[in-house]
């Protein structure tokens, strides 16, 4: 099996276009060598048609390394990568919602 996905997503539509979301999950592919696992630990929340200008999700793979990916505003995120597990970010970087790729749900 190439991959396998099983989110948990509880998404919330309001009639003004403002929207929430939480998702929660686990991701395991060959191509990364095991799993990973995500939660949000705060709510996205975000403006139809836009980018979400609140929120956090944390993203974690083997040796608990992890991505902790928090929004700034709609336009740009900030990304911590703890390679080695141990709690202290190695590199931070503040990039465009823009630069992040779109999975489109299948594998190449």
């Amino acid at each position: 099996m190439l991959f396998s996905w099983s989110p948990l997503t509880n998404a919330q539509v309001s009639s003004d276009g403002s929207y929430q979301f939480t998702l929660s999950g686990t991701w395991s592919s060959t191509q990364v060598g095991g799993s990973i696992s995500y939660t949000t630990p705060q709510i996205f929340v975000g403006t139809e048609g836009d980018y979400p200008y609140a929120g956090q999700m944390i993203t974690t793979g083997a040796n608990n390394s992890q991505v902790i990916m928090t929004v700034i505003d709609s336009t740009s995120v900030r990304l911590e990568l703890d390679t080695n597990g141990d709690g202290t970010p190695e590199e931070t970087v503040v990039v465009p919602w823009t630069s992040l790729q779109h999975w489109s749900g299948s594998e190449t």
